[in-house]
């Protein structure tokens, strides 16, 4: 069993990883790591965004027109992951961050099917 964990935000393209992961013959899933904040972002007013990856900056300013293009640009680029893990016979699941590691993992790796839960 294969298991990738990103957040999917980045530019990079997914695929190639997702492939590999096909080419390996094993049961996998991709699992798509979010912040609370991500998925429903407290912005007000001006702000410099910086990206934790790569140092960009960027200007913008918040308000219900651009909370609405991210919430939609986020729902889409969800949904790409999601079927680009299905289309290559990958499970997909998204979790929240904050919480530990191995417990959502084992949690969520259960829900879609990738692992037993214990017998008792």
């Amino acid at each position: 069993m294969s298991v990738m964990i990103t957040d999917g935000l980045g530019p990079a393209p997914i695929d190639p990883a997702l492939a590999a992961l096909q080419r390996a013959r094993q049961e996998g899933a991709l699992l798509q790591v979010l912040a609370p904040q991500e998925l429903e972002p407290d912005w007000s007013g001006d702000a410099r965004l910086k990206d934790a990856e790569t140092g960009e900056e960027r200007e913008m300013t918040s308000t219900p027109v651009t909370k609405a293009a991210y919430r939609t640009a986020l729902a889409r680029r969800t949904q790409e992951l999601e079927e680009t893990a299905r289309r290559r016979g990958l499970r997909f699941a998204r979790v929240l961050s904050g919480q530990p590691v191995d417990e959502v993992t084992q949690r969520v790796l259960q829900k879609i099917g990738l692992l037993r839960r214990p017998a008792g």
